[in-house]
């Protein structure tokens, strides 16, 4: 604290060390929820960060520094995943199914519904992970990635529809 009782403001590296300490836990858990590997989640984080302190003077909202290194943590897995050619989203449950030919179904609807977020407008991607797999409200959702609530419900309710479409021949299947 300065003299007259005021906070004097953060230097950057002071800025950007306070954004790394409120949400390394965060980025290193979603990361890891995407790779599966605890110790490649903590190497892809690490990259994630290094990528994010590079860029860190491009941040103009510091309110919205999750969502940003969220963003940049979705890319950075995503380059990785491309480079080793994994499959694209390794949380996916595998299928448990009674009968062969109920585990081929399974696996086939399981391909196309990676394959239909996969093709997702980035944010629209981002909002539907953020909301199904990270579980987080939509205040939260919305805070985190630096939009209004009506923003982030509307690109939920995008990415549905697109998903919707693309599997509807699984659901009139049965």
């Amino acid at each position: 604290m300065a003299e007259n009782g005021h906070q004097q403001p953060l230097m950057p590296s002071d800025a950007f060390e306070e954004l790394y300490r409120q949400h390394h836990g965060r980025v290193l858990a979603y990361i890891r929820r995407r790779v599966g590997d605890p110790e490649l989640a903590q190497d892809l984080a690490a990259d994630a960060f290094l990528q994010a302190l590079l860029h860190f003077q491009g941040l103009r909202r510091r309110e919205a520094g999750l969502g940003w290194l969220l963003t940049i943590s979705r890319r950075t897995v995503s380059a990785y995943l491309r480079r080793r050619r994994l499959p694209p989203f390794p949380w996916w449950p595998p299928p448990e199914p009674a009968d062969p030919f109920c585990q081929l179904e399974e696996e086939e609807l399981a391909a196309a519904l990676s394959q239909a977020v996969q093709v997702l407008p980035p944010r629209q991607r981002q909002a539907l992970l953020l909301r199904f797999v990270h579980g987080l409200p939509g205040p939260e959702l919305s805070q985190r990635m630096g939009i209004e609530q009506g923003t982030a419900r509307l690109l939920l309710h995008r990415a549905l529809r697109r998903l919707r479409q693309a599997l509807r021949p699984y659901a009139e299947a049965g």
